[in-house]
């Protein structure tokens, strides 16, 4: 079973900062906290935000269709790696001022861009285990063909990050909130009003899950039917403590062999969509030592749902009926 999806797409919140630059700084990346880097995985949807660049936009530009294009109103965004450079599809572009966020006074900024963008699928992930030397990459940002600024980037395998309506530059439905997206199989999402029943299959919305055989061509839209990821190299963790936050589980102390997670039921790219995956699970019974307790109040969610690889981890706390 798979369940329709109502995401058109989201990009990524504030992380990277600082960048030897010298007219432009990228601050932000991805998911994560300030770091000065990027971390993506091949195919990941991200948000790149940029200080200094030259203001001309009173409202977001978003591609029309796919395949998506590799310039914006005149900003592009290239891949570099040695003597190798990809172009990178691009989603959308939006830019605010930021005399609220920092100091204009300072010559922190004037502008903050907003470049929402895929990173191409067809990009070798790094390998951490291979006795290769890394070759160091970049992310560059350019305006009408002038790089303006770059950033390093981590290319692991996959970089789970679960679908949220706060996600920056993130057009949803008209009835879309913040919060992690899982829904249900009719396409509307778990929430207080609309819980989840012990044994119904849901679907959770995530990016970032990796590179898919056979690959889909980067900037375009998931064909039907849609490359599947092996459900068996994920795993989950089910907490039904109210208002957790995702966790790993505490066997992953203990040696691989000691421990097989629960895998989805399902994991592939949504048809129609770009770099949008869902992971499909059952939600499983509480245990009798810690029931669910209904939502409400200060109670936003009585289950929390983790996708985990090797790599990287991410979920999503959603509400369940009791039983």
């Amino acid at each position: 079973m798979r369940a329709g999806c109502f995401l058109l797409f989201a990009c990524g919140t504030l992380i990277a900062q600082n960048t030897t630059t010298t007219t432009a700084t990228i601050v932000g990346a991805g998911y994560a906290t300030p770091q000065n880097f990027i971390k993506a995985a091949p195919g990941q949807v991200i948000s790149l935000m940029v200080y200094g660049l030259d203001p001309r936009l009173d409202q977001p530009v978003t591609a029309t269709g796919t395949p998506l294009p590799f310039t914006l109103a005149g900003f592009s965004v290239s891949f570099k790696e040695g003597n190798i450079t990809v172009p990178v599809p691009l989603l959308g572009i939006s830019q605010q001022p930021c005399a609220d966020l920092y100091d204009v006074t300072a010559g922190l900024c004037q502008w903050l861009t907003v470049i929402s963008m895929e990173v191409p699928f067809e990009l070798q992930p790094d390998c951490r285990g291979c006795l290769r030397p890394p070759i160091p990459h970049f992310f560059v940002v350019a305006d009408a063909g002038v790089a303006k600024t770059m950033i390093a980037a981590l290319l692991p395998p996959d970089n789970i990050h679960i679908t949220d309506g706060c996600d920056t530059t993130a057009p949803l439905s008209q009835t879309a909130t913040c919060g992690k997206i899982v829904a249900h199989a009719d396409g509307t999402r778990v929430d207080a009003n609309h819980p989840a029943k012990v044994g119904e299959e849901l679907v959770m919305y995530a990016f970032g899950l990796g590179r898919t055989d056979p690959l889909v061509t980067s900037g375009t839209a998931t064909p039907n039917p849609p490359p599947q990821l092996p459900a068996s190299q994920f795993g989950l963790n089910f907490d039904s403590t109210t208002n957790a936050a995702p966790s790993l589980p505490a066997l992953l102390a203990s040696p691989w062999f000691d421990y097989t997670p629960l895998p989805p039921v399902y994991v592939g790219l949504v048809p129609g969509f770009v770099g949008l995956y869902q992971a499909n699970f059952t939600v499983p019974p509480a245990p009798a030592v810690k029931p669910y307790i209904a939502c409400g109040g200060s109670i936003a969610s009585n289950l929390t749902v983790t996708l985990f690889t090797t790599n990287s981890f991410d979920g999503a706390g959603i509400c369940v009926k009791p039983q």
